[in-house]
């Protein structure tokens, strides 16, 4: 199963508190895992981010 990650850093509301880079280099050491992050995945445009991440890499699940 191919897992979905992803990661957003809401400007600096979440990065300014937890280190996103450390947590996306972590997780992507897992082969099942892919991660992505992004500074306004929470936003439209990563709306469509992730949708198309989803497609494009098989994610069968997401986080």
């Amino acid at each position: 199963m191919k897992v979905g990650l992803f990661i957003c850093d809401c400007g600096k509301n979440i990065s300014g508190v937890i280190d996103n880079g450390k947590l996306i280099e972590h997780f992507s050491q897992y082969p099942d895992v892919h991660v992505i992050g992004d500074q306004y995945l929470c936003a439209e445009l990563g709306l469509n981010k992730i949708i198309e991440e989803i497609k494009e890499n098989k994610i069968e699940q997401s986080n």
